[in-house]
């Protein structure tokens, strides 16, 4: 700061109530989320990791990348009933499944180069 700035004294609530209503809008919740938070955990399962690693058809696990992917899902739907996490355990397969897409992508860079449902670039 430079001399000619003065320095203001911060306007801090009095009471929670109106503190909770300064606080900003968080964004909503969205289905990567909990996906996010269970990567770390899941991908120490040699099943899910196997599922993940296959770059195209000829080595995907259940014959398709897209088919691994929804397995991924499954398992990752499968931990989140078991740990009571409603959004993440009634969720569809297809939308778990683009979430992990998601989530590894955008948090791990992961896979950031676009695969189609047929496994190729």
């Amino acid at each position: 700061m430079t001399e000619s700035t003065p320095l203001r004294r911060l306007s801090i609530p009095d009471s929670a109530d109106r503190m909770i209503a300064l606080r900003k809008a968080r964004r909503e919740r969205s289905l990567v989320d909990p996906v996010d938070a269970l990567l770390p955990a899941m991908i120490e399962i040699p099943e899910f990791r196997r599922l993940l690693l296959s770059v195209d058809n000829a080595d995907a696990v259940e014959g398709s990348v897209r088919a691994d992917f929804q397995e991924a899902a499954r398992l990752l739907r499968d931990r989140a009933k078991a740990q009571k996490d409603e959004m993440l355990g009634s969720a569809k397969l297809t939308s778990i499944a683009t979430a992990l897409k998601r989530a590894l992508h955008s948090r791990y860079n992961i896979g950031d180069e676009e695969v189609d449902e047929n496994g190729e670039e």
